[in-house]
């Protein structure tokens, strides 16, 4: 859910083509499990529902999108 509210975001705002979608979820599904896989957490006081810290794959999926974008542009 994480990751399909993310790369629906993305596109609606940023999104040229929709070829873009697809990509924007792909990389943002792999940033959030690759981020959520090695646990990096920021801090304990952030919200972790279910053990997955909200922040932090947000803000890696993100980066992931803006990756994304350069690349398909």
């Amino acid at each position: 859910m994480i990751a399909t509210f993310h790369a629906a975001f993305a596109h609606m705002v940023a999104g040229r083509n929709i070829i873009q979608l697809p990509v924007f979820w792909l990389v943002s599904l792999i940033c959030v499990v690759v981020t959520h896989a090695i646990g990096l957490s920021f801090s304990q006081t952030l919200p972790a529902p279910a053990g997955v810290h909200l922040v932090e794959t947000s803000l890696v999926a993100w980066v992931g999108i803006v990756g994304a974008f350069r690349f398909t542009k």
